[in-house]
């Protein structure tokens, strides 16, 4: 049928939806490439080609897309963020805080726009941007989890404001219960006010929700170290590095602590 109506649009984005659906993702390109050749001002079609490019890890094609976005729609405040979004993944933070930002100047009060710029922030270790922006989300829409998470997460990583983290953590999982991410980070602030053993009960909870996580893993071996469980600590680092190999301070650590162990330095 697409080959005697080669300009239905329409039916032809349905089938490359279902292409990318079954990661048949060239198929998909292929199918939306027709559609631009024959449309080439839609805005809709340069952004999902550019989303199945980076399925394929085709980082510049797609940047190409939302820059051709940004010409045919300078309004549209979706390509901004997500040149953003994509930069940020390459680790390029401080080049995604303009996109973000210019994503803001369009639509000012977007909750995920600015949760992201507070992440490229975060990534940065600009901490009193982060409270900022988080600050004004909250103010906006105080049911906002990801919000209350983050600020009580990066405060008791830093190791202050641990009571307000703490409220903070707990608030957002009332609002998500089942937020492995959020458990983890209540249990951090547990393990930075020194509450050992509610700490472990809360990061032990948190690797059963999500337990390939690597930094929820680390957590869990430093508070099993706290509390002399030396064993338990070396499992639960090993399981983050088989998840994160690359991690040379984790190697470091389970090396460090094993050669201790050798040396009968530590008594278990």
């Amino acid at each position: 049928f697409l080959h005697a109506h080669p300009e239905d649009t329409q039916l032809r984005r349905y089938v490359a939806i279902i292409q990318e659906s079954r990661d048949r993702f060239e198929d998909s390109l292929r199918e939306l490439r027709i559609i631009l050749k024959h449309r080439p001002r839609l805005v809709g079609i340069h952004f999902h080609i550019s989303r199945v490019l980076m399925k394929l890890k085709r980082e510049k094609e797609a940047i190409k897309h939302l820059q051709e976005v940004q010409s045919l729609a300078p309004g549209d405040s979706r390509a901004p963020f997500m040149l953003g979004l994509y930069t940020a993944r390459q680790k390029k933070y401080r080049k995604a805080i303009p996109l973000y930002r210019r994503a803001l100047e369009i639509e000012p009060k977007n909750e995920r726009f600015l949760f992201n710029l507070a992440i490229a922030h975060y990534e940065l270790k600009e901490f009193e941007d982060v409270t900022r922006l988080m600050k004004k989300v909250l103010q906006w829409n105080d049911k906002n989890a990801r919000a209350k998470n983050l600020l009580g997460y990066m405060w008791a990583e830093q190791g202050i404001r641990l009571d307000e983290a703490i409220g903070l953590i707990e608030k957002a999982l009332r609002l998500d219960p089942n937020n492995g991410a959020y458990v983890d980070s209540l249990g951090w602030a547990y393990y930075k006010k020194g509450w050992l053993e509610k700490a472990v009960l809360k990061l032990e909870l948190a690797t059963s929700l999500l337990p390939d996580d690597p930094v929820i893993l680390d957590h869990l071996g430093d508070a099993y170290r706290e509390l002399k469980r030396w064993n338990d600590a070396v499992r639960a680092w090993r399981r983050s590095l088989k998840v994160n190999p690359k991690n040379k301070a984790m190697k470091n650590k389970i090396e460090r602590i094993e050669k201790e162990l050798q040396l009968s330095l530590i008594h278990i």
